[in-house]
């Protein structure tokens, strides 16, 4: 999540009309907020499940400034909603990632459909425009490819995803931040 200095700099982004958070908490389990001394994967302890954040007027900026790309695409229906899902969607990197993190202890709902077959007609819209799409289950990433799915081990804050496009073939490497080598995952062929 993106933190800020100046509260007052900030301005929320446009909400899909008719959505909001509500009773959905699925953020409150899957990201640890040091603020709130929560941790991944865990139920905040300011959450009431069934009605959402008790604390919702008085959060951290970290938690104000969130939302999920479900709130914000109108073309996301109900199913997937994070507390139905059992992942939350967010995009990074300027939009030039979309992130698909996963409620650990439903490590393959993001393989369920209706979000597989659209996972992977994004993943074939991202090949051709330089963009991501990213699964992570605890620090475990997987790329999502448009025919393939690479498990790209553990990411860690700084690391760098590179997906490379030459003539037919991504080329994926991983950039490791903390220890400044590059670890190739491989190449893949896209149908056109």
């Amino acid at each position: 999540m993106t933190t800020m200095n100046e509260e007052d700099s900030y301005s929320p982004p446009e909400l899909a009309p008719g959505k909001d958070c509500g009773s959905c908490s699925m953020c409150c389990k899957i990201f640890g907020i040091a603020e709130l001394d929560s941790r991944p994967g865990e139920w905040c302890r300011h959450v009431v499940h069934g009605k959402g954040c008790g604390i919702h007027e008085t959060r951290p900026p970290v938690c104000r400034r969130f939302f999920c790309h479900w709130l914000r695409n109108p073309n996301l229906g109900p199913e997937w909603r994070p507390e139905k899902a059992k992942f939350v969607l967010y995009t990074e990197l300027g939009g030039r990632r979309m992130v698909i993190a996963v409620d650990q202890s439903n490590p393959t709902a993001w393989k369920r459909e209706p979000y597989y077959s659209q996972f992977k007609q994004w993943a074939l819209m991202a090949a051709d425009t330089n963009r991501q799409l990213v699964v992570f289950h605890n620090d475990n990433a997987v790329l999502v490819l448009p025919h393939e799915d690479m498990d790209l081990g553990i990411i860690n804050l700084g690391d760098e995803i590179i997906v490379d496009r030459k003539g037919m073939h991504l080329h994926v490497t991983v950039r490791r931040h903390n220890r400044g080598d590059s670890v190739a995952q491989g190449s893949h062929a896209p149908e056109t």
